[in-house]
């Protein structure tokens, strides 16, 4: 059996297919890759064979300050993405994508929400494809069909072809919600708020990533060279890196607080000029968090799903302060929870003196860990769908 996984995006779009991937394989499934050339360098180091799509100009995106945006509940930064970064190359891509689906033939494509143009490719040569997405909020937008970034709509249309699909239909294969669809988020957090249409799996919760050795050792030496438990800052993966002036908010708060953080995912030579006069400061690039989130007091975070699920599992309360994208909606169900603050509209001292003041939030946070559906389950029924329909 052959297995194609297309992503598109952050490390937080590849991040929970990873594991999903390893039970394929585990299956004997044999499973390839279609990725942004950014997104290859992990699959590579995984050890899956990869296709890499383009010539990495989807880092533009990391560049693009107008992404880091939470106006209109963060679907601004979503539609820039779609018509400035995945549009304009979507024509090329599916096209060197259906080269290669012609080449190896696969029995099965699971795509992730904007993995757009394997979509396409796999409509057009009649290919079975599953869906997998982390966006519980894009099923309402696929509803709005037209009403929301028609250039992309446009371009999807231009390059699928306008009689294979129905309005609704198009809209659905732009977002990723074509029938089957597999919503990798948790019921536990999600409440009520579980959207019609998907079955919702649990998520593949992976940061088993390559990182600098030497950083995680320090930031673990940092952690024990006090009895007091520092709060934890995170800001993803990618986007994080911009984020000078958010790093500098969080930075003045603690300090205002008198509390200790450690700063995850910063960029350590800019970090090492702007906070070199902070011993309550600890800074390091990317190190997987799964480690440290237990020890931590609390985690101050962007509201990516990965992080809010991994905080979770670990029982730690949380703070949330959106950027972009689905941040917002993560926050929130972090608040409905009763595990965490959502600091978007609010003030980010009191959200912090509120969650390490007030026992309960850390009680709660250890009651839901227990609820969440286990990783490993997760990935196990993502893979075990995907066998089920490549066979049919």
């Amino acid at each position: 059996m052959r297995i194609l996984v297309s992503t598109f995006g952050s490390g937080g779009d590849l991040f929970p297919l990873v594991p999903v991937m390893n039970d394929l394989v585990g299956q004997g499934v044999e499973v390839r890759c279609v990725v942004s050339r950014t997104l290859g360098l992990y699959t590579r180091s995984c050890g899956f064979y990869t296709y890499a799509l383009g010539d990495a100009s989807e880092l533009r995106g990391l560049r693009d300050d107008n992404l880091y945006c939470t106006r209109f509940d963060g679907w601004l930064s979503t539609r820039r993405t779609l018509v400035n970064h995945i549009g304009p190359t979507l024509a090329s891509d599916v096209q060197q994508i259906d080269g290669l689906l012609k080449e190896w033939r696969p029995d099965l494509l699971i795509a992730s929400g904007y993995a757009v143009a394997a979509r396409i490719a796999c409509l057009r040569l009649g290919l079975n494809v599953m869906c997998a997405t982390i966006f519980a909020q894009h099923f309402s937008m696929a509803r709005a069909v037209r009403s929301f970034a028609r250039p992309f709509l446009r371009q999807v249309e231009d390059s699928a072809g306008p009689r294979l699909l129905d309005s609704a239909g198009m809209a659905r294969l732009a977002w990723g919600l074509q029938v089957p669809t597999v919503l990798m988020h948790d019921c536990a957090l999600m409440g009520n708020q579980a959207p019609e249409g998907a079955e919702v799996v649990g998520y593949p919760y992976w940061d088993s990533v390559p990182a600098n050795k030497d950083d995680a050792e320090h930031l673990q030496d940092w952690f024990d060279s006090s009895s007091e438990a520092p709060v934890l800052v995170t800001l993803g993966s990618f986007l994080g890196l911009r984020q000078h002036k958010v790093w500098h908010e969080i930075a003045n708060t603690v300090d205002r607080l008198g509390i200790r953080a450690a700063f995850v995912g910063v960029d350590k030579r800019w970090a090492m000029d702007a906070f070199s006069d902070r011993p309550n400061l600890c800074c390091v690039g990317f190190v997987p968090l799964s480690p440290f989130f237990r020890q931590a007091a609390a985690i101050i975070h962007h509201g990516g799903l990965g992080t809010t699920i991994g905080t979770l599992g670990s029982g730690t309360p949380a703070v949330v302060l959106p950027q972009a994208f689905d941040q917002p909606f993560n926050a929130r169900l972090v608040e409905a929870a009763g595990v965490g603050r959502d600091a978007l509209g609010g003030d980010l001292p009191s959200c912090i003196a509120d969650v390490l003041g007030d026992r309960a939030y850390r009680e709660r946070s250890e009651v839901l860990a227990t609820q969440l559906v286990d990783p490993t389950v997760a990935a196990n029924r993502v893979a075990a769908q995907a066998i089920a329909i490549a066979e049919q």
